[in-house]
């Protein structure tokens, strides 16, 4: 049996072709643009949508929490997932007080420098 070179090429780049075809029909699908690489538009979490917002923030960990709720206490900063490019989705995740569970005030995505975020905020209403 005789490989042809051309034959095996395009078989490389069909492949090609259909992973990344695939990655940005499931990464629209699941954080609304088919740019997997990027910072998602939208981010599902505790069955509630958060939208990103206009430019990027910076701060720390303990600063977003604060900001989130006024205080440090009842609210912890949790690595809650992963984009589609495996960037870490880090949450400002509140204690709710009536049913005993947890549930994020804010999302935030590591953007390029330390101490700088994609910030994404809640869409809508409880």
């Amino acid at each position: 049996m005789t490989v042809h070179p051309r034959r095996v090429a395009a078989l490389v780049v069909a492949a090609l072709v259909l992973g990344v075809g695939g990655c940005a029909a499931l990464s629209a699908r699941d954080y609304g643009t088919f740019a997997f690489w990027a910072a998602p538009n939208r981010i599902d979490y505790c069955g509630r949508r958060f939208v990103r917002s206009s430019a990027p923030v910076h701060g720390t960990p303990r600063f977003f929490t604060a900001r989130d709720t006024g205080t440090t206490s009842g609210t912890d900063w949790r690595k809650i997932g992963r984009t589609f490019a495996l960037r870490p989705i880090y949450a400002t995740v509140l204690l709710h007080p009536a049913k005993n569970g947890v549930c994020a005030g804010t999302l935030f995505v590591g953007a390029s420098g330390r101490g700088s975020y994609v910030q994404y905020v809640l869409s809508g209403g409880p």
